[in-house]
This record gives C-alpha cells, structure tokens and sequence, in this order.
C-alpha cells in the first residue's frame, strides 16, 4: 500500500514540473512574477504566459509584461521567468507594448 502511494506522490509530482506548472508570486499591489520550467524553452515560456494570463483573467484583467528571462537551469531543463502586471483595460498604464529600440553604442577611438 505505501509503495502505491509513494508511486502515485512520484506521478504527480513529475506531472506538476513538467506538465504545465508555472509559479506565480505577487510583488507588488498588481505586480507578479512567474516562473515555469521544461525541457523545452518554447514549453516553458508557453506554461508561464498562460498561467499568467489566466491569473490575470480570473479578476477581469489583462496581462500586461514588463521583463522576461530565459535560460537553463542548474538540472538540465530549461527556465522562462517574467514580471507583469494585471491591469483593468481602462488603466492608463495598460498600454500597447511598444519595445525600446537598442541604440548602437558610440564608437570611441583611442589614439
């Protein structure tokens, strides 16, 4: 009987990593951090943004995106991590999502 259990806790703990589990945390009074891991960055990054989105959805808000991260984590698989806000439509701060041009950077000569 233990060993059924344990075998079941082992099952769903696998299904929770990388079935489309995503942790959000709150950092601010509609700010949010989520973070999902895969073995896929495209799975990863699909798991958060939908987890946000539904966080957001469930009070009658959209997503908004300030920053991502991405990258391999220390065993192997892969990590998507953004920050984001959940804003009415009627906010003044949820706004088209407008990416800052990278200016080329001066070039300098030394003599």
């Amino acid at each position: 009987m233990r060993a059924a259990l344990a075998l079941c806790f082992l099952a769903l703990a696998s299904c929770s990593t990388f079935g489309g589990h995503a942790s959000i945390q709150p950092i601010g009074k509609d700010s949010f951090t989520v973070r999902a891991l895969s073995p896929s960055l495209s799975q990863a990054k699909e798991y958060a943004l939908s987890a946000a989105n539904a966080h957001c959805a469930k009070n009658n808000n959209f997503l908004q995106l300030l920053n991502e991260d991405a990258g391999p984590d220390t065993d192997g698989n892969k990590y998507y991590q953004a920050t984001f806000y959940c804003l009415p439509q009627t906010d003044s701060d949820y706004i088209r999502f407008k990416p800052q041009p990278q200016l080329p950077q001066p070039i300098t000569h030394n003599p």
